[in-house]
């Protein structure tokens, strides 16, 4: 780990995730205690800061940073580090004016995002917003489109951590694709644990998914800790 010094201070690190329920650690035994982001926080040494929210779409994520914005007072004796988790393309977020809270449209249903729950299950379905996924199936859906959100909130973190000397790395579960920036790992983190793109239920049988029926088990857990500590010594290591 880098150590940083302000005169004759070293500086705590924080390390800060974002993402969906793979970064909170869902169908674990103990989520968020034993998510990879923990297992790199201790390795490390590192003060760990979870904010990720089970059934996130990718635009999602730049609320979860608008969220550590306003408590970043908080943290400003540390030296911080973002590790951006990239979910499905293909889950789309709005605001329910109604509810007054964000909603993640995905394939399978719309979800709210607040109350999360501990266990890491889904957030709460909205049943009665079936119409707006479908409608937004029919009439949003694109890959052009997708593709350029992923790429908008990728510059959004790059420019908000260049503003303010902040490591970062982003990495991609699945639906890969290709970001601007000189922190992307290259491949999707399934097809580093299993050689292949997440694909049901193929992926099931593999030994960092065995036992669970979305998510990566704890050996999974442990292996995305390590190819994620990996890439970031790459990056930043002798910075």
């Amino acid at each position: 780990a880098r150590r940083f010094f302000v005169g004759k201070y070293c500086m705590p690190t924080q390390l800060v995730t974002f993402g969906d329920s793979w970064t909170f650690g869902s169908e674990l035994d103990l989520p968020r205690e034993k998510t990879w982001s923990t297992l790199i926080g201790q390795a490390r040494g590192w003060t760990v800061t979870n904010l990720s929210c089970p059934a996130s779409s990718i635009g999602h994520l730049a609320v979860q940073l608008f969220q550590y914005i306003d408590q970043a007072d908080q943290w400003q004796d540390y030296q911080k580090i973002f590790m951006i988790g990239l979910t499905g393309t293909t889950r789309y977020l709005s605001y329910s004016n109604l509810l007054r809270e964000f909603i993640n449209i995905t394939p399978e249903a719309v979800y709210r995002s607040g109350a999360i729950h501990e266990s890491g299950r889904p957030p709460d379905v909205i049943t009665e917003f079936r119409t707006l996924s479908h409608e937004t199936y029919k009439l949003v859906e694109c890959q052009e489109y997708n593709q350029f959100i992923m790429r908008q909130t990728v510059m959004l973190f790059d420019n908000y951590c260049e503003l303010n000397s902040i490591d970062r790395i982003f990495f991609s579960y699945f639906d890969y694709v290709s970001a601007p920036s000189r922190y992307f790992y290259p491949e999707s983190i399934t097809r580093t644990l299993t050689g292949q793109e997440y694909h049901l239920p193929d992926t099931r049988s593999n030994q960092y998914f065995q036992g669970k029926l979305f998510h990566p088990n704890q050996l999974g857990h442990r292996r995305i800790a390590e190819i994620l500590m990996d890439f970031y010594d790459q990056n930043y290591s002798g910075n």
